[in-house]
């Protein structure tokens, strides 16, 4: 049953049984769970890393600079 399915009573919230972090740690851990399910409909596969690995990629900062200016252009959109 997912969270917005489970009886919780008039006056109870459903997510009365998670404290704080925890809620924030459920959260993040279904929105994970859902965009890897996303994903892996569309046949998009990805591999974590535990190092960062800088981009071959000769136009990548023109590119970063490009993106940050469309984000605060169009802020209200994003």
């Amino acid at each position: 049953m997912g969270v917005a399915e489970r009886s919780s009573g008039p006056d109870r919230p459903a997510h009365d049984h998670l404290q704080g972090g925890e809620i924030s740690l459920h959260l993040t851990d279904r929105i994970r769970a859902y965009v890897d399910s996303l994903l892996a409909r569309r046949g998009v596969t990805f591999q974590r890393t535990k190092t960062w690995k800088e981009s071959p990629d000769l136009e990548r900062d023109a590119k970063l600079d490009r993106t940050e200016e469309v984000l605060e252009r169009l802020a209200d959109r994003a």
